[in-house]
């Protein structure tokens, strides 16, 4: 399963870095995103999760494990503060616009990270340690401090400076 915040990346083999990787292709289940309209490719790619979860007896899918990064401006996977994507609350997986990208993402929303049964963050060292101890401190107005409030389970891996 692919994370969050949806984007194609090739690799020299010509397969996506899964597939590259050796994970079975029967495991990645991945968006149509840049080939087909955002909307249209978020409503199937929803459609894989709800097939999915079916099989499991979900009523969402509960991903094992999502990986996330954090940007500059608190947002996580693909939800940006002050888009629409935040305050969605019935669909797992929209087609979001980030005005600083000039850009259509797919990402997962809070109701489908929040099912997870784990997230990781993954941050770098050079990430800013003030926008860190926002998002400790729960400030709304940062995407992943509304992760980090209400997921199951989080983990911050954090790189130390050297």
């Amino acid at each position: 399963m692919r994370a969050a915040g949806e984007r194609r990346e090739q690799f020299p083999d010509g397969k996506r870095g899964a597939v590259s990787a050796g994970i079975r292709a029967g495991f990645i289940h991945s968006a149509n995103a840049g080939e087909i309209e955002p909307v249209l490719a978020a409503k199937e790619y929803e459609a894989q999760l709800d097939v999915l979860a079916a099989k499991r007896g979900e009523k969402i899918y509960e991903h094992d494990l999502i990986l996330l990064g954090l940007g500059d401006d608190g947002h996580t996977a693909s939800l940006f503060p002050g888009t629409e994507a935040l305050s969605e609350t019935q669909r797992r997986v929209v087609a979001n616009y980030g005005p600083k990208l000039n850009s259509w993402r797919l990402t997962f929303t809070f109701p489908l990270i929040f099912a997870a049964r784990a997230i990781c963050f993954l941050i770098g060292a050079n990430k800013d340690p003030k926008l860190i101890e926002r998002i400790f401190s729960g400030d709304p107005a940062l995407p992943a401090a509304r992760v980090d409030q209400n997921a199951k389970s989080v983990t911050w891996i954090i790189e130390q400076k050297s």
